[in-house]
């Protein structure tokens, strides 16, 4: 989890602890609900503050089977508990 705004998240835990010290001291209390925006990352990339985070350009990297056995041939033995 990210958090960006770490006062208004320490707000937020501080806000669910007296919720909850209520439900414990048996009072009602009224339902919360929370709304959250949700935008996608591709809406962002136009905005100047993305500019700075480039799609990386990775090159496919293709491992042959024989690679796989050669490292696995050079492990140690690993010695089995209980034998």
């Amino acid at each position: 989890m990210y958090i960006k705004n770490f006062s208004a998240f320490s707000a937020k835990v501080d806000y669910g602890r007296s919720k909850q010290a209520l439900h414990y001291n048996q009072r009602p209390c009224q339902p919360d609900f929370y709304m959250f925006r949700k935008s996608n990352n591709e809406e962002k990339e136009g905005l100047t503050g993305y500019w700075y985070f480039p799609k990386p350009d990775l090159p496919e990297i293709i491992l042959a089977q024989e690679y796989f056995d050669s490292s696995r041939a050079s492990y140690p033995e690993v010695l089995s508990y209980g034998s």
